[in-house]
């Protein structure tokens, strides 16, 4: 208060003086204290037009042509203000509003300052175009920071009015004349001899990022019909740009191609702003640019025309045309020289480099080779010039290569060829995609038919017919109960020696409900196996863990049916004899009772089937393996 009390009696005394020498012009009582229009367009001195004298100088900031009403002032986000010295008129205590038009260019990462009265070490008024939260607020300190913020993010690229008001009762944000947020609030804002800012603060480097434009500063509230009036009304109605900008000199052609011609000229000037450059082409519009040089494009080789440009302004006022001359490099007519290098006449075979060498006066655009006249992959651009080539892929016998350059003109030079024998002996494997449409198929057999059947995890037998590549509309099986997570699920699949007439087939799955390794024995019929001809061949008496199910099934040489079984993630099991886990079974191909298989008992030296961790896949044995099937061992 006692800081008060010393401000207002300088005040008065100062106020006596100049009474007695000269009124100032004032601000009106119900005007604004501080009112920028930016419309200067030029220069730093920013003035304030509501007579109160609240001048300002802009440092750091450029000026924009196209503000909200005539010019604004554009800020880069990182530094750069308008600044404007305390003044009695500027400290608003018990009322106040503050506006401007705001165009963001970004509102995220921070507070982003629009006006701000600064005191030593914080505020004491201020409108912002975001806070922490990415929204605008209006602020007063009164005991502290008291916000009043609206309710979303302020659009990028477009011009928004803000306006905050205090009465002495509420503190409210407007948004395009529209209260959008409010807090109610008591007390005197409070008064500080600090600077006010337009655009950022030195308190706590908070910097506006876009155009701000039509800044108004009253020491009362405003109501809504008032803010709304202010957003339509300019600080001072924009004066009518009627001044084109000077001619471009200096214009000249910089550059030539076949088809181009580069020009370049010195910068115009405007007593506003030069908005770019009008280019023409033999008199006639050509586009335009901000830039002080250009490419012609689309021109003829060997030819000249007329290339002119002109200055215009945000007012769309135009300068006389500056021309000149310009002309295209004479037409290529001399094709470029091509030479195959790489490999030698001769006998090829693998992956062998294919290689030239080219030249052209103008640049050689690319090299395409080829084979036998076809072309071999795509044009090489760059040097050195070379393909792999796969001789895989020719037949073989006699072939030619040849190398073809070309330049930009599209002139094209084909090398002397080059006689080369692929030798290849050794046959290639072909990737051939035999059926489609499969869901995490597992295991094939193959019929005496030609026709393919196809197991998938979730306990489905598909049929493939001879020469098709999708499977029967309806599946031939359809096991009711398989466990599929893990490594579970149906894993093999043998057709019986006799399938021809008798048209068994062996399952290796996961029982669903039991938890089991089992095969089974089923009968296909008419295109269909119903799931009540099963005969269960084998049941693990382990449980089926995880991993390690093994599940593959064959038909040896000499009848019997083998089964590869996993040891279950129990490696102890597999080097016992009394656990099926970890073996290869034998099984007799017999119609009647079950009886269960057990591991076959080997001597020292033929236990190459005991102790698999996933025995899987089980090779086709020779009758000399032969020993005591698991019917006599159980004897």
């Amino acid at each position: 208060m006692e800081r008060s009390v010393v401000r207002g009696a300088v005040v008065c005394a100062v106020l006596t003086v100049v009474m007695l020498v000269a009124a100032p012009p004032r601000a009106s009582a119900q005007g604004p204290v501080a009112a920028y229009g930016f419309a200067e367009g030029a220069g730093t001195a920013v003035a304030d037009a509501s007579g109160a004298g609240n001048h300002g100088t802009a440092t750091g900031t450029t000026w924009a042509a196209m503000g909200r009403y005539g010019t604004a002032l554009s800020f880069a986000g990182t530094s750069g203000w308008v600044t404007v010295p305390d003044s009695a008129s500027l400290d608003l205590t018990t009322g106040m509003t503050l506006e401007a038009w705001v165009n963001p260019v970004q509102v995220s990462g921070g507070w982003r300052t629009v006006i701000f009265k600064q005191s030593t070490n914080g505020i004491a008024y201020s409108l912002f175009g975001a806070n922490g939260s990415a929204r605008p607020a209006g602020q007063v300190f009164i005991g502290g920071e008291q916000n009043a913020a609206g309710t979303a993010a302020l659009p990028l690229n477009t011009w928004s009015h803000l306006a905050t008001t205090y009465d002495g009762a509420t503190l409210r944000l407007y948004l395009n004349g529209t209260p959008v947020g409010s807090k109610a609030q008591t007390g005197s804002v409070a008064v500080t001899g600090g600077v006010l800012r337009i655009g950022g603060n030195s308190i706590w480097g908070e910097y506006f990022r876009g155009l701000i434009d039509e800044v108004r500063i009253y020491n009362r509230a405003l109501g809504t019909a008032e803010i709304q009036s202010d957003m339509n009304t300019p600080v001072a109605p924009p004066v009518a740009d009627t001044q084109a900008p000077t001619t471009p000199t200096g214009l000249t052609q910089t550059g030539a191609t076949e088809t181009t011609a580069t020009i370049a000229w010195n910068a115009s000037t405007d007593n506003v702003a030069v908005a770019g450059y009008g280019l023409y082409r033999a008199g006639s519009p050509a586009g335009s640019t901000t830039a002080t040089s250009t490419t012609l494009t689309g021109l003829t080789c060997g030819t000249s025309l007329l290339a002119g440009v002109d200055a215009y302004d945000a007012a769309t006022n135009r300068s006389p045309q500056a021309t000149t001359t310009v002309s295209t490099t004479p037409c290529d007519t001399s094709p470029p020289t091509a030479s195959l290098t790489s490999p030698p006449a001769g006998p090829v075979s693998g992956t062998v480099s294919v290689a030239a060498t080219a030249s052209d006066d103008r640049g050689v655009a690319g090299v395409r080779f080829r084979l036998d006249g076809n072309n071999l992959g795509g044009e090489d651009t760059s040097p050195p010039y070379s393909i792999s080539w796969d001789t895989t892929t020719a037949s073989v016998g006699n072939h030619t290569l040849t190398a073809v350059a070309r330049d930009a003109a599209t002139n094209t030079t084909t090398s002397a060829p080059v006689s080369v024998t692929v030798t290849n002996s050794t046959p290639s494997f072909v990737n051939d995609r035999v059926v489609i449409g499969l869901d995490e198929p597992t295991n094939v057999a193959f019929a005496p038919d030609g026709r393919i059947f196809v197991t998938e995890r979730d306990g489905t037998v598909w049929v493939v017919q001879p020469g098709a590549d999708a499977v029967d509309p309806a599946p031939l099986l359809q096991l009711p109960s398989v466990a599929t997570d893990n490594e579970r699920g149906l894993l093999g699949i043998a057709l019986d020696p006799g399938f021809a007439t008798n048209g068994y087939f062996y399952l290796y799955f996961t029982h669903g409900s039991q938890l089991r390794n089992r095969v089974s024995r089923f009968q296909a019929t008419g295109g269909i196996a119903s799931t009540a001809s099963e005969y269960v061949v084998w049941q693990n008496t382990a449980a089926a863990a995880v991993w390690h199910q093994g599940g593959d099934i064959h038909f040896g040489p000499d009848g019997y049916l083998y089964i590869a079984v996993g040891d279950h993630l129990n490696s102890q099991t597999a080097q016992s004899l009394t656990s099926f886990n970890g073996k290869i079974l034998r099984r007799r191909r017999r119609h009647g009772a079950r009886r269960q298989p057990v591991p076959r008992r080997r001597r020292p030296q033929r236990r190459r089937d005991l102790g698999p961790r996933t025995a899987q896949p089980v090779p086709l044995l020779d009758r000399r393996a032969d020993g005591p099937d698991d019917d006599r061992r159980r004897r």
